[in-house]
């Protein structure tokens, strides 16, 4: 393009003025376009917003505190002994956890492979200042759950710090904050019981269990992930104590009868409903701060469009209504999975609120059901030796009298896998993987990971302690 100068004055190149013509009519005709899909989407998000609305969808934390269960939130519960003994137990002086054993994979509780020698005297000197504090924790499983008092819905929740941090840190921060260490207390109880299993004292480790359980109870109804996964933390330990008590000792049938009741009631209260509905809350309030300009001024248009905010939310209700259908759920999973979309990172989703990622994490929540599950297993088959004097012949020998039915596989929907070894039991799932390996349940030396999922209950004469220098 060039200027002509006449005289003293200069034109532009016709070809030029096309040019500049042309833009000039198609940036008020594009911004015309953006901001009529904008409203459109915006229309389109508060509409499925008011139909979650009306079938009485908890979309605000406001909400959902209303509307969880009454629960008794004061007096000696399980939320209030545990608060008080994990603010004692932060106080004790004592050995520092080198050389104790769950302290580190080395170290790792494992009955099966055998305890460390070394490593006990060492984690009787560490856990003997913690005991007189965790003990009180003992009996816990007759105490009402009670609740932990957390403000989800504070009036800073959304208001970050110079830069977004995001709302969902903040919930975790809050979750950590105001909740006791649920994780450790557990731990302290679970490496006590099996310093009494090592000593010979299998009843005492055994009634630890229902208290491990009870331990998580008040985290049933609390409307954040890291408090379900907390859960299925507690659940899954609890599973690994029976196992390895069975391994080295005998227990009462009434023993076995009352740790049955308390895997029942749990997994009974066992829900991933107000988990997700505060995800939900959370990236809802995200798209909102952002837009908002809360977070991040000046990018609400590019980073937290309408229609990302309706899919997400979407995908995240799908969990929602699936929650408590494990067949369901499943299906809502691998739908959830299929239907990312690429805008999810530019909302910062992608690493920490994006309903795919949410789909991952419920892979816990089938792992525990699946270790409940098989353990139930395990308990009848005890119970039926025990009264009968000899294994059962089949399944159906102990149903309905010590398990009203045979366990379904969380994962493949068929009913719980069961293999007899040289001399032992496996109760198990198929995994991850979906593939029966045969009940290799044991972390393989190699991949680091079991290839499937479940129990093993040793044949009575073959339970012993296994000590290792």
């Amino acid at each position: 393009m060039s200027l002509k100068r006449i005289g003293t004055e200069a034109t532009l190149d016709p070809m030029l003025k096309k040019i500049l013509l042309t833009i000039a009519i198609l940036v008020p005709f594009t911004m015309l376009l953006v901001g009529w899909n904008v409203q459109a989407a915006q229309a389109r998000w508060l509409q499925y917003r008011a139909q979650l609305i009306d079938a009485g969808a908890l979309l605000t934390f406001d909400q959902i505190q209303a509307g969880r269960p009454v629960l008794q939130a004061k007096g000696d519960n399980v939320a209030a002994r545990a608060t008080d003994v994990a603010r004692r137990l932060a106080d004790v002086k004592g050995p520092t956890s080198r050389g104790v054993l769950n302290s580190t994979r080395e170290l790792r509780i494992d009955f099966f492979e055998g305890i460390p020698a070394r490593a006990i005297e060492t984690t009787k000197a560490y856990m003997a200042p913690r005991w007189e504090v965790i003990r009180d924790l003992e009996g816990i499983s007759n105490l009402q759950a009670g609740r932990f008092d957390i403000d989800y819905a504070g009036s800073e929740l959304y208001a970050g710090p110079e830069l977004y941090t995001g709302p969902d840190l903040e919930i975790g921060a809050r979750f950590q904050q105001q909740a006791p260490p649920i994780g450790t207390l557990a731990n302290g109880m679970f490496v006590q019981a099996s310093l009494r299993l090592i000593d010979g004292e299998a009843d005492a480790a055994a009634a630890v269990i229902p208290d491990i359980l009870a331990l998580a109870s008040p985290l049933a109804s609390e409307p954040a992930m890291q408090a379900y996964l907390s859960r299925v933390s507690q659940g899954m330990r609890a599973s690994r104590l029976l196992e390895q008590t069975l391994r080295v000792d005998s227990l009462p049938a009434e023993t076995l009868t009352a740790i049955d009741s308390a895997i029942h009631a749990f997994l009974k209260d066992n829900t991933l409903t107000w988990a997700l509905r505060g995800q939900r809350a959370v990236v809802i309030g995200h798209y909102d701060g952002i837009r908002s300009g809360v977070f991040v001024p000046g990018v609400s248009s590019i980073f937290a469009a309408y229609d990302d905010q309706r899919m997400s939310v979407e995908r995240l209700t799908s969990l929602i209504k699936a929650a408590d259908d494990l067949q369901a759920l499943a299906a809502a999973v691998e739908s959830v999975k299929a239907k990312r979309t690429d805008t999810d990172g530019l909302a910062g989703l992608s690493s920490l609120l994006s309903p795919n990622v949410v789909a991952a994490e419920l892979r816990a929540h089938f792992y525990l059901l699946t270790e409940l599950r098989a353990a139930r297993m395990a308990l009848a088959y005890e119970t039926f030796r025990l009264e009968n004097g000899d294994w059962p012949a089949s399944p159906e020998d102990v149903v309905p009298d010590y398990l009203k039915a045979r366990p379904t596989d969380p994962f493949d929907q068929l009913p719980m896998k069961i293999a007899r070894r040289e001399d032992r039991w496996v109760f198990y799932s198929v995994g991850r993987n979906g593939k029966d390996d045969g009940g290799h349940v044991a972390s393989d030396k190699q991949s680091k990971r079991r290839l499937d999922v479940g129990f093993r209950l040793l044949d009575e004469e073959k339970r012993e302690l296994l000590i290792v220098e």
